[in-house]
């Protein structure tokens, strides 16, 4: 059975075990190497093809006992869990920023608190983008192997993300970012 990636909240684009391939509209099938970096030319292609050239892109995700076909019909998140810059941008909304009370203002790397507009996650699946935003809009080089930790104030509804940050990167411990 086919199904949507827009069906599942959190299509994990990532997974290694994930196989990515492309029918063209000549009905010519492209596999689509995802596991390294230097693979990143072959997803972006592969973007800029189903976007422009009206390829269908396709997903197997395996579990443990079957396999399920998904076909990507969300380009923007495909793209955000790469990295990729899409048609719609990296699609990150305002935030704000501080040195984590945590941080022991010490090594290269350091814990920044990040507070986003609107309820938006960073999760897996656009830690990428993010990281990728930030270096050309602010400079930041993000350690995204180091993970995200999450937390929320339940009176305010507000999320809380801490990254790991490269200290050099910082250009100052606190701050806000409007996207223009």
């Amino acid at each position: 059975m086919l199904r949507n990636v827009s069906d599942s909240e959190n299509f994990p684009f990532l997974n290694p075990t994930n196989c990515y391939f492309e029918i063209q509209k000549g009905g010519q099938v492209i596999n689509i190497p995802h596991k390294n970096r230097s693979d990143l030319r072959f997803i972006q292609e592969s973007y800029e093809r189903v976007k422009n050239d009206g390829s269908r892109l396709y997903v197997v995700w395996p579990g443990k006992w079957s396999a399920d076909l998904f076909i990507v019909d969300n380009m923007t998140a495909f793209a955000n869990a790469f990295g990729i810059e899409s048609d719609e941008g990296f699609g990150i909304p305002p935030f704000r920023w501080k040195i984590s009370d945590y941080d022991k203002q010490e090594g290269q790397s350091a814990w920044v608190e990040i507070n986003f507009a609107g309820g938006f996650k960073l999760d897996n699946n656009n830690i990428r983008a993010f990281a990728e935003f930030v270096r050309k809009n602010i400079g930041w080089d993000i350690y995204i192997s180091n993970g995200i930790s999450s937390g929320g104030n339940m009176t305010t509804g507000e999320v809380r993300h801490t990254i790991s940050v490269r200290r050099k990167s910082l250009s100052t411990p606190e701050g806000e970012f409007i996207p223009a």
